[in-house]
């Protein structure tokens, strides 16, 4: 009986977290990313999306290929997430929503982005 116990507790546990991260997604999903004032980026042309963003506050480069670079060239400041995990599941197929908001997480925690 105790190793059903602990099995059905390690469920409900999960199931919190579960729950947890998708109300974390629920609130982003409204945000409007823009990126901070603080960071200068370009484009490097190529056969595939490639950005460079440099933080002027911490000194750090960060470079943004494939998904990241699709998501930062749409975090214009007038999109919300939802917008733009909509334009990017439409142009790629095997991007999911998840993972887009990640990648905005992402840039919110190195200080890339703004969530106005």
């Amino acid at each position: 009986m105790l190793i059903k116990y602990k099995w059905v507790k390690k469920l409900k546990i999960k199931g919190i977290f579960k729950w947890l991260k998708r109300e974390e997604r629920a609130l982003l999903s409204n945000k409007v990313p823009k990126i901070s004032e603080h960071v200068v980026w370009r484009r490097v042309k190529g056969s595939k999306p490639l950005v460079i963003a440099l933080n002027l506050k911490s000194g750090i480069f960060h470079i943004l290929e494939d998904a990241e670079a699709e998501v930062w060239l749409l975090t214009d400041g007038k999109r919300t997430t939802n917008q733009i995990i909509e334009i990017l599941c439409k142009k790629l197929p095997d991007m999911r929503s998840k993972k887009i908001t990640e990648i905005i997480k992402k840039f919110k925690n190195n200080e890339l982005i703004n969530l106005i």
